[in-house]
């Protein structure tokens, strides 16, 4: 197997890296190569990961060029940042002057690092047609969802969308059961950070009700406040709830703690700046590993790996994942990306749809369908007027005049 990383500056990279290193003889790994715009970074990266992985030294190499990063690869890895974390600071700045929820992948923040990202992944996807047109995508770029979608639209590349939240929601209903995460599996109806687990099982026995009661209770005592605000969904509808609708939920509670907290933004900009520092001089995995903890987003590495496993048709798999929606949830359309279990059988992929839990959640994700279909034609098309259409379309922007690209 050959693996590209695009995006390998990425300060998530060196996790992936360890784990593909722990699993080269499973996964049949021959190749990992590292491709950045910013070579100054990937190169702090892969000196990192290799003084702090020495198994790499015979496995991961940095390319100069995205073509020969591809070239003949099976599978391409998607973790790029159009802008870097400045272009969020920018943008989330923007977002709190208006009063809007700041937050990258909900609101006026994602719509703008969609606006950025979409034409660099379409510009991707075109050239492993040309380059590597068997290969699969596994996408882990923000706003997940709407960038998979994006890909879908346009492309024949096979392509799936990757987010750690469901390890996360995974995590807490094994903690909240007393059960082995990996004996719990979630069964998951929404979109990308849209999602409530309806079901929840513990091999062959259904923990949903006992897991739902013992979360809110876990998660009230959550020091970071981030589950607790849906424990207000949980009691309404049953089963857990993606913590990213608490901004829809509790959209003025949210804005309250954000005025309060101040942004995200700039703190990930201050830690990111740490992490860097931390590779050009050091081989300390521990202190990585605190990095990552207070960063967030940890975890994603081994949806990866199970996402790797499944698609190549190694083992069979079970992963959450964005894919297309088809005729899932008829009132969503096609082409929408839906987060929902795969299972994966001899390399087979086979949504395994989440049940529709109450009304609010079909709504929502009915006007976040939409507003993803805008901004996907209003960049296909380079039409203003669509992109307009979209923000007006999300429940956490509306009618507003903002500075949206100028298509001619």
């Amino acid at each position: 197997m050959k693996l590209a990383i695009i995006g390998g500056g990425s300060t998530y990279t060196p996790e992936l890296l360890k784990l593909l290193a722990e699993t080269r003889e499973k996964l049949g790994l021959d190749e990992l190569r590292l491709y950045d715009i910013d070579e100054t970074r990937v190169g702090l990266v892969h000196r990192f990961s290799l003084a702090a992985i020495p198994a790499l030294s015979d496995l991961a190499r940095v390319h100069d060029t995205l073509d020969s990063a591809i070239d003949g690869v099976d599978y391409v890895l998607t973790q790029i940042r159009v802008g870097g974390n400045q272009a969020r600071a920018k943008d989330e700045m923007e977002a709190s002057v208006y009063g809007l929820i700041a937050q990258e992948t909900n609101g006026l923040v994602g719509l703008k690092k969609a606006l950025r990202t979409i034409p660099a992944i379409l510009r991707l996807a075109a050239r492993m047609e040309e380059i590597c047109p068997d290969a699969a995508m596994i996408n882990f770029t923000n706003p997940a969802g709407l960038v998979t979608r994006a890909v879908h639209t346009v492309s024949k590349v096979r392509c799936f969308g990757l987010c750690n939240v469901p390890i996360l929601m995974r995590e807490v209903a094994a903690r909240a059961s007393g059960q082995e995460a990996e004996l719990v599996t979630i069964d998951t109806f929404g979109l990308n950070h849209l999602t409530i687990a309806g079901r929840v099982m513990a091999g062959s026995r259904d923990i949903t009700r006992s897991v739902s009661d013992d979360w809110r209770r876990l998660v009230s005592t959550d020091e970071d406040n981030y589950y607790w605000v849906t424990q207000k969904i949980s009691k309404l509808f049953g089963g857990m709830p993606n913590p990213y609708l608490k901004y829809y939920a509790d959209t003025f509670g949210e804005l309250a703690r954000q005025n309060e907290n101040g942004l995200r933004g700039e703190k990930v900009l201050a830690a990111e700046a740490r992490a860097l520092k931390l590779f050009a001089g050091s081989d300390d995995w521990s202190e990585y590993a605190g990095y990552l903890n207070d960063r967030g987003g940890a975890g994603y590495s081994g949806a990866a790996l199970d996402t790797l496993l499944g698609v190549s048709g190694i083992e069979d798999t079970r992963v959450v994942l964005n894919v297309q929606n088809h005729t899932s949830y008829p009132f969503l359309r096609e082409l929408c990306s839906v987060e929902i279990p795969v299972r994966f059988m001899g390399g087979h992929a086979v949504g395994e749809p989440g049940m529709v839990t109450g009304t609010w959640l079909p709504e929502l994700a009915k006007k976040i369908d939409t507003y993803e279909h805008y901004v996907i034609k209003g960049v296909l098309e380079k039409s203003k007027s669509h992109i307009t259409r979209a923000a007006t379309t999300h429940p956490l922007i509306g009618p507003l005049t903002l500075e949206l690209p100028e298509y001619s």
